[in-house]
Protein backbone atom coordinates (compact mmCIF):
# COMPACT_ATOMS: atom_id res chain seq x y z
CA UNK A 1 0.00 0.00 0.00
CA UNK A 2 2.76 2.45 0.89
CA UNK A 3 4.61 1.92 -2.36
CA UNK A 4 1.52 2.41 -4.51
CA UNK A 5 1.23 5.96 -3.14
CA UNK A 6 4.83 6.83 -4.03
CA UNK A 7 5.97 8.61 -7.16
CA UNK A 8 7.67 11.77 -8.38
CA UNK A 9 7.17 14.63 -5.94
CA UNK A 10 6.51 12.26 -3.03
CA UNK A 11 8.85 11.77 -0.06
CA UNK A 12 9.31 8.60 1.98
CA UNK A 13 10.93 9.05 5.40
CA UNK A 14 12.07 5.94 7.24
CA UNK A 15 13.40 6.51 10.74
CA UNK A 16 14.06 4.66 13.94
CA UNK A 17 14.58 1.11 15.06
CA UNK A 18 12.75 -1.71 13.38
CA UNK A 19 10.27 -3.57 15.59
CA UNK A 20 11.15 -7.10 16.69
CA UNK A 21 10.54 -9.65 13.97
CA UNK A 22 10.86 -7.20 11.07
CA UNK A 23 13.60 -8.29 8.65
CA UNK A 24 16.75 -6.15 8.75
CA UNK A 25 16.46 -5.53 5.00
CA UNK A 26 13.04 -3.88 5.39
CA UNK A 27 14.35 -0.35 4.88
CA UNK A 28 16.46 -1.47 1.90
CA UNK A 29 13.41 -2.98 0.20
CA UNK A 30 11.38 0.20 0.75
CA UNK A 31 14.22 2.41 -0.52
CA UNK A 32 14.53 0.30 -3.67
CA UNK A 33 10.78 0.32 -4.34
CA UNK A 34 10.39 4.05 -3.68
CA UNK A 35 13.36 5.00 -5.87
CA UNK A 36 11.99 2.89 -8.74
CA UNK A 37 8.81 4.93 -8.55
CA UNK A 38 10.68 8.25 -8.58
CA UNK A 39 10.12 9.22 -4.93
CA UNK A 40 12.64 11.01 -2.73
CA UNK A 41 13.83 8.80 0.13
CA UNK A 42 15.22 9.83 3.54
CA UNK A 43 16.74 7.18 5.81
CA UNK A 44 17.47 7.63 9.52
CA UNK A 45 18.69 4.31 10.92
CA UNK A 46 21.55 2.43 12.57
CA UNK A 47 23.36 -0.88 12.29
CA UNK A 48 22.53 -3.45 9.65
CA UNK A 49 19.26 -1.76 8.57
CA UNK A 50 21.32 1.38 7.85
CA UNK A 51 24.04 -0.51 5.96
CA UNK A 52 21.54 -2.39 3.84
CA UNK A 53 19.47 0.74 3.22
CA UNK A 54 22.47 2.82 2.18
CA UNK A 55 23.33 0.21 -0.44
CA UNK A 56 20.07 1.14 -2.19
CA UNK A 57 21.14 4.81 -2.43
CA UNK A 58 18.52 6.87 -0.57
CA UNK A 59 18.57 10.60 -1.28
CA UNK A 60 19.45 11.60 2.28
CA UNK A 61 21.03 9.56 5.06
CA UNK A 62 21.06 10.43 8.76
CA UNK A 63 23.16 7.68 10.35
CA UNK A 64 22.74 6.88 14.02
CA UNK A 65 26.19 5.73 15.10
CA UNK A 66 27.64 5.60 18.61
Amino acid sequence: RVCSALGPGRVLVMAGSLPPGVPTDCYARFVRAAKRRGATVLLDAAGEPLSLGVAERPDLIKPNVP
